[in-house]
């Protein structure tokens, strides 16, 4: 997955790699003071390079058409999580889910899910995050998400 910043312009980072022991997309990078004279001065958030504007919406529709994995079970009960931040045992993600209302919760596979309003998704400005998938509750749109011990799996 190629990865920008953005802001007031797009701020290219690379290309997101497996880790050695995790799997899990990586990027590790230093930039020098020339290539940071192109990014943008204040970061708003990253995702898929070439997002532009659209930014986190778009990425939001860019899951939407590939739903999988627990986010496709039938028999998950969900209830209402009003505050979805208390999941989170890493504080940028706290303070990302502060913002972020109409959130719902289940637990399937002793994994615990979080479901997201997919109108929500431009309130997670500065943090970049997995999906598990897309499923319609209700009529609406919500993005799940996986938390093992605090953190988006």
């Amino acid at each position: 997955m190629r990865l920008s910043v953005y802001g007031e312009r797009e701020g290219y980072l690379g290309v997101m790699l497996p880790g050695p022991d995790s799997g899990h997309l990586t990027i590790s990078k230093r930039l020098s003071r020339a290539a940071l004279r192109d990014f943008p001065s204040k970061i708003e958030y990253a995702g898929t390079a070439g997002a532009g504007a659209a930014g986190p919406a778009l990425e939001a529709e860019a899951v939407a058409e590939e739903p999988q994995s627990a986010a496709d079970a039938e028999d998950i009960l969900w209830i209402p999580e009003p505050n979805p931040w208390s999941l989170f045992s890493d504080w940028e993600q706290k303070e990302a889910w502060r913002s972020v209302s109409g959130t719902l919760r289940s637990e399937h596979e002793n994994t615990i899910l979080l479901a997201m309003p997919s109108g929500e998704a431009g309130k997670m400005k500065g943090v970049y995050m997995t999906a598990d998938g897309v499923r319609e509750l209700d009529g609406e749109k919500y993005i799940i998400f996986k938390i093992d011990d605090g953190k988006i799996n």
